[in-house]
């Protein structure tokens, strides 16, 4: 009994840490984003000058626009990572399963 409940906490953890490492990702993604796009804006556009207050002012500038998408993907990203990795585990449970019975009915 004690050795069932084991293997569900270690199932459990392994879920919740791929889980956390994506919703990691998502947040280092929305940075990165955040950091390339603006440096672009102000590279390219015209609405900034080419000085380091122009960066400054545009990196500012996007702020709200990062604050939505870090809101987005704390909230997104976690329960879809979670969805998909409880199902992969469900399903990969599953075709253990049916590829053990079928190996026990081959010994026959």
């Amino acid at each position: 009994m004690s050795g069932m409940f084991l293997k569900r906490q270690i199932r459990e953890r392994k879920v919740f840490s791929g889980t956390l490492l994506l919703s990691g990702a998502g947040i280092l993604a929305a940075l990165f984003f955040y950091l390339y796009t603006n440096f672009g804006v102000w590279l390219l556009g015209g609405w900034y000058p080419k000085t380091g207050d122009g960066l400054l002012a545009c990196y500012i500038a996007g702020l709200p626009f990062l604050r939505f998408n870090l809101l987005g993907n704390l909230i997104a990203v976690p329960v879809i990572s979670a969805t998909f990795l409880n199902i992969w585990k469900k399903l990969s449970n599953f075709v253990y399963q049916k590829n053990k019975i079928q190996n026990s009915n081959l010994k026959i």
